[in-house]
C-alpha cells in the first residue's frame, strides 16, 4: 500500500468536515448552556463537554454530559433567585417535582447511537440517532435562550 494520494486526502477532509464540524458546533451549544447556568447550579464545568471528543471514552462520557446538563437546567429553572411570569415558565408550580429538561431526548439520541453498531438494526438506529440528536440540539438551544433571557431580565444574579 502506497502513500495517500490527493483524492484520498480530499475524501478524508470532507468526511472530517461532515462529522467533526457539526460535533464541535453541538458541543459549543452544550458548553453555552452550562455557561448560562449559575455556578452553584452547574453539575459539571462547561469545559468538560469537550471530553466527548476522546475516542471510546467520549461515548460513555456523553451519557454523563446529557444527565448533568439536564440536572443543571432543572436546578437553574427551580432556583428561587429567578423570577418568571407564569406565562413564560414551562414548569408552572415550583413546589411540584419536575422532570429534567432535555434528558429524555438526549438519552434517546445516545441509546440510538450505541445501537447503531448492531448489524441490520443499526441503519434504523442511525436514522433515529440523527433525528433525536437534532431534536436534542434544538431543545438545548431553546433552554440556552431561556436561560440567557432570564439572566438578563434579572441582572442581580450573575451567571459566572
Amino acid at each position: 500500500m502506497g502513500p495517500i494520494g490527493f483524492n484520498e486526502l480530499i475524501v478524508i477532509f470532507i468526511a472530517l468536515g461532515v462529522f467533526l464540524i457539526p460535533a464541535i458546533l453541538f458541543m459549543m451549544t452544550q458548553q453555552s448552556v452550562l455557561k448560562n447556568v449559575q455556578v452553584r447550579n452547574r453539575r459539571m464545568s462547561p469545559g468538560e463537554v469537550w471530553l466527548q471528543l476522546i475516542p471510546l471514552f467520549g461515548i460513555v462520557w456523553a451519557f454523563f454530559v446529557v444527565n448533568r446538563i439536564a440536572d443543571s437546567i432543572a436546578l437553574e429553572l427551580g432556583d428561587a433567585e429567578f423570577t418568571f411570569d407564569s406565562a413564560s415558565d414551562p414548569y408552572g408550580d415550583r413546589s411540584a417535582p419536575r422532570e429534567k429538561p432535555t434528558q429524555g431526548i438526549g438519552l434517546a439520541y445516545l441509546i440510538c447511537a450505541v445501537c447503531s453498531i448492531i448489524p441490520f438494526l443499526g441503519v434504523l438506529a442511525s436514522l433515529g440517532c440523527i433525528v433525536c440528536w437534532i431534536i436534542y440540539w434544538v431543545k438545548l438551544s431553546e433552554y440556552r435562550n431561556l436561560l440567557v433571557t432570564r439572566r438578563y431580565n434579572n441582572t442581580s444574579v450573575p451567571a459566572y
